[in-house]
């Protein structure tokens, strides 16, 4: 494979927020602080249940005063409809309204299908598709954004109708087409979460190391499920934590559980993609850290020592633990 791809990223879906309200309306819903972003930028966020449960991990893209919600495409209809009867619901008008009601100007669209997003990785990305000094922007039906902290990966908003010219250029440019489970086990050795229907309302957002990822900010206001994530992170220590494993011997999906030598539950698959060889697959899950303690430390790839864990019900399963490129953090802040 060409070190300069791009994959077709059907799972993904796309919400675009406008309104004179938008930037407020998302800051009031979303554990992450929208009010920090830049007319182009970029944030990983969550947005969670009252009891503090991830419904969808998300990219929020700002772009001028408009917002783009990049997320797992099968939590999109669940996420706008959440969302839309929040939107619905009148606000305080302002100190000097009189105490007057006025709906929220905020539009919530669900325009996934009015976008096609690509994913490209490598060097020989056209200038005219990516500016190297910026990490969100746009051109020519296009919105992009950089995707890893490297710069080595890229999103793309395509406009639906404009695809075929849009890949003409990135063939034209070296720039070879790969399957869409490569951008995915990019993204599992990145140690990104993702959050999909499977796996909606399973975990708060510290199991899935997103406080390690600076897609929360304990500075802000409230926002659904905010005291559960704050007292998470200030009054004790994480028993689970997202860890990146090697399955072989058995199919892998999101949502599956793994067990211990008891067959008692002790994680939860978040993502899963192909590995190396059409044999093995590598995944992120949610584990509890006590099933960890009995596992050392995280192998390196030439390891071939099977951990104790395995899926449930496939005893024949083997896993294997790998390192993540960032440190979780699992103490409390005080």
């Amino acid at each position: 494979m060409n070190d300069n791809f791009y994959c077709s990223l059907g799972d993904y879906g796309v919400v675009h927020v406008s309104g004179s309200d938008a930037a407020a309306f998302l800051q009031d819903h979303f554990c992450n602080d929208v009010d920090l972003l830049a007319e182009h930028a970029i944030q990983l966020s969550g947005y969670c249940t009252p009891k503090g449960r991830l419904l969808a991990i998300l990219t929020v893209m700002r772009l001028q005063q408009d917002y783009y919600l990049i997320m797992h495409r099968s939590v999109v209809a669940s996420v706008v409809k959440r969302l839309s009867m929040f939107a619905m619901m009148p606000r305080p008008a302002g100190k000097e309204s009189g105490g007057r009601m006025v709906r929220t100007d905020v539009v919530l669209t669900d325009a996934s299908d009015a976008w096609t997003i690509i994913g490209l990785s490598g060097t020989a990305i056209p200038n005219d598709i990516r500016a190297a000094d910026q990490v969100a922007g746009t051109h020519e039906h296009t919105h992009w954004f950089q995707h890893d902290a490297a710069g080595d990966r890229v999103m793309s908003l395509v406009a639906a109708d404009r695809v075929d010219q849009y890949l003409a250029v990135l063939r034209e440019a070296g720039v070879d087409e790969a399957a869409a489970s490569v951008w995915e086990l990019a993204d599992i050795r990145a140690g990104l979460p993702q959050i999909t229907a499977a796996t909606q309302e399973s975990v708060v957002p510290q199991m899935a190391n997103m406080h390690s990822l600076n897609a929360v900010s304990f500075k802000k206001g409230c926002y659904p499920g905010q005291e559960i994530v704050a007292r998470m992170q200030y009054l004790g220590t994480l028993k689970r934590i997202m860890q990146r494993f090697r399955v072989s011997g058995a199919d892998a999906n999101p949502g599956d559980t793994l067990v211990d030598t008891e067959q008692k539950e002790v994680g939860l698959i978040l993502r899963v993609a192909t590995g190396d060889t059409s044999d093995d697959q590598e995944m992120l899950a949610v584990v509890r850290t006590s099933a960890l303690e009995t596992l050392t430390t995280p192998m390196t790839a030439a390891d071939s020592t099977d951990s104790p864990l395995r899926l449930a019900g496939e005893d024949t399963s083997k896993i294997q633990w790998l390192a993540l490129p960032y440190r979780v953090q699992t103490e409390g802040s005080q």
